[in-house]
């Protein structure tokens, strides 16, 4: 096989993930909110040097998932490539003694059939070279789903190989201590929920197991904006007493759920609980500012003790508006507040909180 070039070898840099058509709101976030200048480098990938502190991933807005060290190898030569991806696992191997932990590999691309079949292919033909060349090693491999369904040890390893385009890869070997996520490419998809009445109890699902917090039996909660209820058949699903605000119908069976669901014929934006509950949920199609003055509302008056809501973005220069949300969090001062892109999430952000 050729051999790389070295132009190909030397530049290592951090790069990170967001979903295509955000690299420009990422660039801005990390300027704007950490100080970090970056350049948009390929699709759905920002490179930062590789001399600077990333931030937690989690508490990013945009950020998918990180390539720390990462290096790129251009040409659309696949024997190339795959050369070039065997002398690193090589370099590596000729490290071994500084890790003997297990380790995974992520070979993907994002939204992009031929990118994605380059990626596949080169990634099954390095496990092999692996198999057969470096048998101590590939006997520490593990597959995708175990290794991110299992309690990790940080010095866990996930070599990545990411497709940008056919005539473009990165490739970076970090540790579960470099703050990565341990699903590729950092998606991480919730099974569709028989009996839910939209797509978009997935959504609330996610939202709910990023907040590592979820209604437990007996719980109250109000879900502004239900129809044709979604998020209040997850609610339910979990025990909640649900109040259900939308004039629209609802189309939900409640046998097989836990708790029950109230529809109430109201205007989302002026509904106001009797009492405290313990879960506000919010995804009204309406404009940003009006979701965060009903967030404001609801924090000022201590209506809600949890929340999830969804704010839908301006289709130009969103990061001021995703910027105004960020400050209206901080202001809560509560124990767990974040914004967050979630995967299920498209032109739209996710705000939640436990008090």
């Amino acid at each position: 096989m050729p051999k790389t070039t070295v132009k190909n070898a030397l530049k290592r840099q951090h790069l990170v993930l967001v979903r295509p058509g955000f690299e420009t709101t990422l660039k801005d976030e990390f300027s704007e909110r950490f100080q970090i200048k970056g350049e948009v480098s390929c699709r759905a990938g920002i490179a930062f040097q590789q001399s600077v502190k990333l931030p937690e991933l989690d508490h990013t807005v945009f950020a998918r998932q990180y390539l720390p060290r990462a290096l790129q190898h251009t040409g659309a030569d696949n024997d190339a490539a795959l050369s070039f991806l065997i002398d690193r696992i090589n370099v590596m191997v000729g490290r071994s003694n500084r890790q003997s932990g297990q380790w995974t590999l992520h070979a993907f691309a994002i939204d992009d059939d031929p990118s994605l079949a380059r990626a596949r292919s080169l990634g099954k033909k390095l496990l092999a070279h692996v198999q057969t060349k470096q048998k101590p090693l590939f006997q520490r491999y593990i597959s995708n789903d175990q290794f991110s369904s299992t309690a990790r040890a940080a010095s866990d390893v996930v070599i990545q190989i990411y497709c940008p385009a056919a005539d473009d890869l990165w490739f970076s070997i970090s540790t579960v201590a470099d703050g990565i996520s341990t699903s590729e490419a950092g998606f991480k998809r919730m099974k569709s929920l028989r009996g839910a009445p939209s797509r978009s109890a997935s959504k609330l699902e996610e939202a709910l197991a990023f907040l590592g917090q979820h209604p437990k039996k007996g719980d109250t909660a109000v879900d502004l904006g239900a129809a044709p209820g979604g998020w209040s058949f997850v609610l339910a699903r979990h025990g909640a007493h649900v109040q259900a605000i939308d004039h629209a119908e609802l189309t939900i069976d409640q046998k097989k759920l836990s708790g029950t669901i109230e529809h109430i014929k109201a205007n989302g934006l002026k509904f106001t609980p009797e009492k405290p509950v313990d879960w506000l949920v919010c995804d009204m199609v309406m404009g940003a500012r009006d979701t965060l003055n009903v967030l404001r509302k609801w924090h000022a008056e201590g209506a809600m003790k949890n929340f999830v809501v969804n704010v839908k973005l301006p289709k130009s220069n969103p990061w001021p508006l995703v910027a105004e949300a960020v400050k209206c969090l901080e202001s809560f001062n509560w124990k767990h507040v974040r914004a967050r892109q979630l995967i299920h999430d498209r032109s739209e952000i996710t705000l939640i909180g436990r008090k």
